[in-house]
């Protein structure tokens, strides 16, 4: 059972943080940074029957490769942007948590902007071909 594996880690990370923190705030923050490091490690390995299942339907489905990575481009850039605004918030620092998150948002919107072009190309088409 990976779940419980995941709790326990994060159960006990936390409680870890919460005891050191009293007497060393400083290194509380590093056994959170630790904790969530673990935790980010255990997603990246299951990410990969995400990007198996993705190859697969891929392949069924006859979809444009491109749109897919697109589409996981943007989950890994929010995953990756949301361990590090977490740990910005963490160590008190809400306006950099902040700033990344907005920078994070755009670095999707960029990554997105074939979609974008897409959609207006077929658009294009079926109003020229109905006209």
């Amino acid at each position: 059972m990976e779940v419980l594996r995941l709790v326990t880690v994060a159960i006990a990370g936390v409680s870890l943080t919460l005891l050191v923190r009293q007497h060393r705030p400083d290194l509380a923050l590093l056994i959170a940074a630790a904790c969530a490091l673990c935790l980010c490690m255990w997603s990246m390995a299951a990410l990969s029957h995400v990007l198996n299942a993705s190859r697969r339907i891929v392949e069924l489905s006859g979809a444009d490769r491109e749109y897919v990575l697109i589409m996981l481009r943007a989950i890994g850039i929010s995953y990756i942007v949301r361990f590090a605004s977490d740990i910005c918030s963490d160590a008190g620092q809400s306006a950099i948590a902040h700033h990344i998150d907005t920078a994070g948002r755009l670095l999707i919107l960029i990554c997105a902007m074939p979609l974008f072009y897409a959609a207006v190309d077929i658009l294009g088409a079926l109003a020229s071909g109905g006209a």
